[in-house]
């Protein structure tokens, strides 16, 4: 009986002694840059730093997930939806555009990243809230 708790202490001793896992060792770093309006377009560009092997994990329009197919893990992909555009143009630049001339009610974007187990997101409005 000794014995056998003598190697669950050792065991449960050398057990912890590794990093987790699932930790996020390298995090995204997202800067949304102030819009530009051309007429009644809005475009924001996003960078993303810290992280190259990253992918959208969901957007979702007011509360609606919006459809991206097999398009997040793409380098570059183009997502048109009613009111706005998403595009990935590289790993590390983003750009979304949004037509006041295409929706009835302003659009709340809630846009989600994912590197590994690092997760971040962002929010863009289409009104000037």
């Amino acid at each position: 009986m000794k014995r056998l708790l003598l190697l669950l202490l050792l065991f449960s001793s050398i057990s912890c002694k590794d990093n987790l896992d699932g930790t996020c060792d390298s995090p995204l770093v997202i800067k949304v840059d102030k819009p530009i309006v051309e007429g009644a377009e809005k475009i924001f560009f996003v960078s993303v730093k810290k992280n190259n092997g990253w992918w959208v994990s969901g957007i979702s329009a007011n509360g609606r997930e919006v459809d991206l197919q097999d398009k997040p893990l793409k380098d570059a992909f183009v997502v048109e939806n009613d009111g706005f555009v998403f595009e990935k143009i590289n790993n590390s630049a983003i750009k979304v555009t949004f037509n006041e001339s295409q929706s009835e009610e302003p659009i709340k974007l809630n846009i989600m990243l994912q590197a590994g187990n690092c997760f971040s997101g962002f929010e863009l409005l289409s009104t000037s809230e």
